[in-house]
Order: C-alpha cells, then sequence, then structure tokens
C-alpha cells in the first residue's frame, strides 16, 4: 500500500511539473487554470513545505502572470537603502524610477501599507525575485485617472494579476489616506472594469480605459510585502488557487504574510 501510493505521489508530481513547465510558453491566461492545478496537485504530492499553502505560494510563482516591460517602479538599490527608516539615503534622495527590466533581486520598491493608511507616505518592501519570460503574453492595459482630475497612470498586468479594488461607498471617498482597508478587494486584472477605484501612489484614481494588448516578455515580481507600487499603482505580486477572485484584500496580505513568512524560516 505504501509503495503505492509513493507512485501515485511521484507520478502526481511529474504531472505539475510538466503542466507548470508548459504554461509558461503559451498565452497567459489560456493554460494558467492547468497550472494552479498543477501546482495543487504538486503540493498535495508533499515536497517536504510546511503546509499546503506554503507550497502553493512559492509553486505559484511560475504561474503566468504580471507585468509588461513598459512597467516602472520606484526603486532603493539595497546599498543605499537605511534599514528600518524607509528612507533611500538619509533623506531619501537617492530613490530612482526605473524600468521593470532594471529591477533586481534586493532592490527595494516602493509599495503602501497594506492599512492603506500611508500617513508620510509610501513604503519600501525588498524585492525577492525578478524573472523573465519571452513567449507570447495577454495583457490587460489600464488607463488611470484622477477622479476629478486629467493626470493619467498605466498599469499593464496578465490577465490573472490580482488588482487593489476599492468598493465604492460615499462619494467622498477620493483618497487613499483614511479609506479602510476593509473597503478593499483583489480582483483579476481581467475583471476589472472601467470606472472602477484602484489606489496609487497619489489618491484613488479611476479606471478610464481597459483594453488587451499582447508583447513576447513578462516580467514576473515576487516582494516580501506581496503589494507594490507598479507604474504609480498599487498591485500585489500574487496569483494563485488559495486566493479568490473577490477576497478582501487586508485579510488576504495577512494572510499571505503569515504564509510567506512561515516559509521563509
Amino acid at each position: 500500500m505504501k509503495s503505492g501510493l509513493t507512485i501515485i505521489r511521484v507520478n502526481l508530481v511529474l504531472l505539475a511539473v510538466l503542466l507548470v513547465t508548459h504554461v509558461s510558453t503559451v498565452f497567459a491566461g489560456v493554460l494558467y487554470p492547468a497550472c494552479v492545478a498543477g501546482c495543487g496537485m504538486y503540493c498535495l504530492a508533499g515536497l517536504g513545505f510546511p503546509n499546503y499553502y506554503a507550497c502553493v505560494v512559492f509553486c505559484i510563482q511560475t504561474c503566468p502572470r504580471c507585468f509588461s516591460d513598459n512597467t516602472t517602479f520606484t526603486v532603493c538599490h539595497k546599498e543605499d537603502y537605511i534599514k528600518d527608516s524607509g528612507l533611500c539615503g538619509h533623506t531619501g534622495e537617492l530613490s530612482k524610477t526605473i524600468y521593470v527590466k532594471d529591477l533586481k533581486a534586493g532592490d527595494f520598491v516602493n509599495t503602501l501599507p497594506i492599512s492603506l493608511q500611508t500617513g508620510n507616505g509610501p513604503t519600501y518592501t525588498e524585492v525577492v525575485k525578478n524573472t523573465k519570460s519571452s513567449g507570447g503574453f495577454t495583457f490587460i492595459h489600464m488607463q488611470l485617472g484622477d477622479v476629478g482630475g486629467d493626470a493619467a497612470d498605466n498599469l499593464e498586468v496578465t490577465t490573472e494579476h490580482y488588482i487593489v479594488v476599492l468598493v465604492q461607498g460615499d462619494d467622498n471617498d477620493d483618497n487613499v489616506d483614511g479609506i479602510p482597508a476593509e473597503k478593499a478587494v483583489l480582483l483579476r486584472a481581467a475583471d476589472v472594469r472601467e470606472g472602477m477605484l484602484l489606489p496609487t501612489i497619489s489618491g484613488l484614481k479611476r479606471v478610464i480605459e481597459k483594453k488587451v494588448v499582447h508583447y513576447p516578455v513578462k516580467y514576473s515580481i515576487e516582494t516580501k510585502a506581496g503589494t507594490v507600487l507598479a507604474s504609480n499603482v498599487l498591485t500585489t505580486s500574487l496569483c494563485g488557487d488559495f486566493i479568490n477572485n473577490g477576497s478582501r484584500f487586508l485579510d488576504t496580505m495577512k494572510r499571505y504574510q503569515r504564509i510567506h513568512q512561515s516559509w521563509q524560516k
């Protein structure tokens, strides 16, 4: 009986590896469910991870998702970051804006705290990895405009990338500072609609245009916080079957950080 279970476990791992490997060569979103299913089987087979969800967090990093090469980040290189201060250089003067292709593991990038209370401005989170993949990938291009203004930001992420969206309530919810994080949910980029409100570095912005675009390259970013300001828009570095479309942002991020910290020990 024990040998039979071992054979089943090995077969599951082999099938999962084939699914996860093959999916990187096709358009993002086409075989994404197969990739996630592969991760599920891979992790159920058991590979010495502390628990199933920790394994999934690791595995799903290979699934098609993330950013186009037009994406920019505000970065502080490791040697310039003052630990626990939130500053890049003694006065913050050493931070710079770079394209995703130039982002390296160990760099620190701007994000917002999961409380969405900006206080003294954005914080930094460390980049764990930046993986480039070539092939053919489907992205969602979103143009965001200020609530009541003209300035615009543009974000391009793969269809299954999770976006932070504000559940609209009061008409006065026009600035990130002071907005309860409980109002924010996570939606796949493919499900974000024009008119929705997204947190950015300068407050809430409304999606004024959404379209599908295709590029031959994508970059998969992982940060310790699980969030990042990409082209000034707050988004996640997450995808996976432990996240439900429409999940509460705050609860999901607390769970992710708890699992990730456990896995890294």
